[in-house]
């Protein structure tokens, strides 16, 4: 299916006030979905909680495959059944473009990925909140975990065999799914989420997240002047749109192609983006990783970080990180530069499968370093609010 927005108005950043609701959805249709979480998932992790303590977050796929193994129809073989159930859509042949462009465009996916998609969803409040509380991105020593999380999922999605049933990607979502199910519980649970947050990691929340992988990545790959086809984008979207069904998002959200995820998204920005009200702490996932950044001194590393965040985002989505803006910054012409030469490379005979080969050796290499050392648990690690606020040196903040 031929993409129909035009490219310029992919690159371009709405502002809030110019979205109307009514092409996708209306209001009151997406505040209903607010208070929908993920019956099944939810309903396998609380009767694991109730007959089997959780040990580890490993444990909770481990037990209850174990428990569906035990024969009958019961919670955790529903549970198995529908995560592994293909939809009639799902073509992994169509799928397998969009995969590689992943790996082929390694080095902006991650970049963008980074500042526009995991940074950039701070500009929405109730979602930052789960985050901060369960510490997942909220507090400085948790930031590298996460990001090594997200970091496996995503390079595993590259890799041709890994989305389907059975495969490393695919086990990935499962286990965040569940994840999610016992955040939900937990945050019940802990008494300090409010009734009047709306139910925490629900299906708008978890449409606007799968959003910001798909739809708003492909807006910043080609701000960053990445060329892609109508075919890659297609592809890319069904990637994401498959991931979003296997982490129990309902159906009626997961948009058949790329323009009306477009629409969609945006109207969920609409009703979710508070950027002015939310607390800086996505600068610290930013900070996090410019000292890391290897040969650059971390002050240009992190001003670099700084200002492809701002441009990404745009300057009205970007208030609450509190970055401050430096018109003509020459990193964001060199930025689009790179991302046209390495789209031209691309081009050339025999250049998307060279970029693909490089990118997918990397991603293995990357995969088994972190199986090696044991870092990937998606599990809960969780902090008072307080805690949370003093880290980032902040007043309190209300949701």
């Amino acid at each position: 299916m031929a993409i129909h927005t035009p490219r310029e108005e992919l690159c371009r950043i709405p502002r809030l006030g110019d979205i109307q609701y009514g092409k996708a959805h209306t209001e009151e249709e997406l505040q209903a979905q607010r208070a929908v979480g993920d019956p099944l998932a939810d309903d396998a992790i609380g009767e694991l909680r109730r007959v089997h303590p959780i040990r580890s977050p490993d444990d909770m796929l481990t037990e209850v495959r174990r428990l569906a193994a035990e024969g009958g129809d019961n919670v955790y073989t529903r549970f198995l059944e529908e995560t592994s159930r293909v939809p009639a859509w799902a073509d992994f042949r169509r799928m397998e473009r969009g995969q590689r462009l992943l790996a082929i465009h390694g080095p902006f996916m991650g970049l963008s990925l980074l500042t526009g998609s995991l940074v950039g969803g701070y500009m929405f409040k109730k979602m930052a909140m789960v985050t901060a509380i369960t510490g997942r991105l909220g507090m400085p020593g948790d930031i590298s975990r996460r990001l090594k999380e997200t970091s496996a999922l995503v390079f595993s999605m590259a890799l041709p065999g890994e989305l389907q049933p059975g495969g490393r990607a695919h086990e990935i979502l499962v286990r965040v799914r569940l994840l999610h199910g016992a955040i939900r519980q937990w945050m019940a649970d802990s008494g300090r989420w409010k009734a009047d947050w709306d139910t925490p990691i629900n299906q708008e929340d978890l449409s606007i997240t799968l959003s910001l992988f798909s739809c708003w990545n492909i807006q910043s790959l080609l701000r960053m002047g990445v060329r892609l086809s109508d075919e890659d984008i297609e592809s890319h979207h069904l990637v994401w749109r498959y991931a979003g069904h296997v982490l129990g998002i309902q159906e009626t959200l997961l948009t058949e192609h790329f323009d009306a995820e477009v629409v969609q998204y945006r109207e969920m920005l609409k009703h979710q983006a508070r950027p002015a009200e939310c607390p800086p702490y996505g600068k610290k996932i930013l900070d996090e990783v410019a000292s890391k950044v290897p040969l650059l001194p971390e002050s240009v590393s992190r001003e670099f970080l700084y200002q492809t965040t701002r441009y990404l985002i745009g300057d009205e989505l970007v208030s609450g990180l509190e970055i401050e803006p430096r018109r003509g910054y020459p990193g964001i012409a060199v930025l689009k530069l790179a991302g046209r030469a390495a789209s031209a490379l691309r081009s050339l005979p025999g250049g998307d499968e060279l970029l693909f080969r490089f990118g997918a050796r990397s991603y293995k290499r990357e995969l088994a370093r972190m199986a090696s050392k044991k870092r990937l648990s998606y599990g809960v690690k969780t902090h008072s609010v307080e805690s949370v606020r003093r880290a980032h040196g902040l007043a309190t903040v209300s949701a």
